[in-house]
C-alpha cells in the first residue's frame, strides 16, 4: 500500500483539485491522510463535506509547520511506501502506478519527473532526468540527474522512520531532509512524469525573519561527501543575495567551508554555460 500525505495549511482554493487528482489514480491500492496543521481558512470544510471516499483520513492539530504535519502523517501511515504531496500539486493519473511498478528493482526511494508551472506555462522540471538506478546520490542530485521533491518520489516507510523533517527549521527544511536522506538511500529513477507543482508557491524563495529557524545557518558540512557540501554550498552562495548583511556572520561560522559558497558560484556557472550550448 501507499500512503499519501497532504500538510494542508489555509490552500482552500486548490485542495479540491489536489485530492481529485489522488482519487483519479488508475492504481487505487492507497490510502490519503491530511493532516489539517491549523487551517484558518474554509479547507477543512471542503475536505469533510465534499469527500466521502473511504480512503481518505483527515486529521486536525494545532499549527506546528509543514515538517510537523509532514511527521504526523509518518506516524500515521500504515502503506509501505509513502509519498509527500503538496495541497496545490497535481499528480497525473498513472503517476502511482510508474512508480510503484519499479518496486521491482528493491530500492527504498523511487523517483520520476515532474513539471513546473506558473499557472500559464509548462516547463521540464529535471531536464537531465535519468533512467535506472542511481550510483552517485549526492553527484546525480546536485546535477539534476533526478529529483525526490515532495509528490514525486515513494519513499519506503522505514527509512522514514529514520530520517524525518526537522521540525525546529521554517526554510529549506525539505533540503536537509534530502541531504541527509541521500547518505543510505538506494534509488530507482523514471523519466516518466507524474507531477506537476505550481512554481511559485516555495517559501524557499522567502528568507526567514528568523535566521536561526533557516537552515542556511544550521547546516553541518562535516557529516557529508564533496557533492553533498556543494549542495549546501548553494545555500551560502543564495546567502550572499538574501542576507547580504550575515556574510562576515557565515565566514565566521563556517569557517574553511565557507569555501564552498566559491566552489558553488563556480558550478552555478558552469550549469548556465552548459545549458546555453544545448
Amino acid at each position: 500500500m501507499i500512503s499519501i500525505i497532504i500538510p494542508l495549511y489555509n490552500k482552500a482554493t486548490s485542495i479540491k483539485r489536489t485530492i481529485h487528482s489522488v482519487l483519479s489514480q488508475s492504481y487505487t491500492d492507497f490510502e490519503l491522510i491530511i493532516i489539517n496543521d491549523g487551517s484558518t481558512d474554509n479547507s477543512a470544510e471542503i475536505v469533510n463535506k465534499q469527500f466521502y471516499d473511504k480512503r481518505i483520513r483527515y486529521i486536525y492539530q494545532d499549527n506546528a509547520g509543514v515538517s510537523s504535519a509532514r511527521n504526523r502523517g509518518i506516524k500515521e501511515a500504515i502503506g509501505e511506501w509513502i509519498l509527500f504531496l503538496d495541497a496545490d500539486d497535481i499528480l497525473y493519473p498513472n503517476a502511482l502506478k510508474i512508480l510503484i511498478s519499479k518496486s521491482v528493482f528493491n530500492t527504498n526511494i523511487i523517483s520520476g519527473n515532474f513539471y513546473s508551472t506558473d499557472g500559464n506555462n509548462k516547463k521540464t522540471g529535471v531536464k537531465l532526468c535519468k533512467e535506472g538506478i542511481i550510483q552517485n546520490n549526492y553527484f546525480s542530485y546536485y546535477w539534476k540527474l533526478f529529483s525526490i521533491r515532495a509528490g514525486c518520489a515513494l519513499i519506503n516507510k522505514n527509512l522514514l522512520i529514520k530520517y524525518q523533517f526537522d521540525e525546529s527549521l521554517s526554510r529549506f527544511e525539505d533540503l536537509k531532509f534530502i541531504v541527509d536522506i541521500l547518505q543510505e538511500a538506494k534509488i530507482y529513477n523514471t523519466k516518466h512524469y507524474v507531477l506537476e507543482y505550481r512554481q511559485e508557491n516555495s517559501c524557499a524563495k522567502h528568507p526567514s525573519l528568523n535566521t536561526t529557524k533557516d537552515y542556511t545557518f544550521n547546516m553541518n558540512f562535516c557529516k557529508y561527501p564533496f557533492w553533498g557540501k556543494c549542495l549546501l554550498g548553494d545555500l551560502l552562495f543564495l546567502a550572499s543575495f538574501d542576507f547580504p548583511k550575515e556574510t562576515q556572520k557565515l565566514q565566521r561560522q563556517y569557517g574553511f567551508y565557507y569555501i564552498y559558497r566559491y566552489i558553488s558560484a563556480f558550478l552555478i556557472r558552469t550549469q548556465h554555460i552548459i545549458s546555453n550550448l544545448k
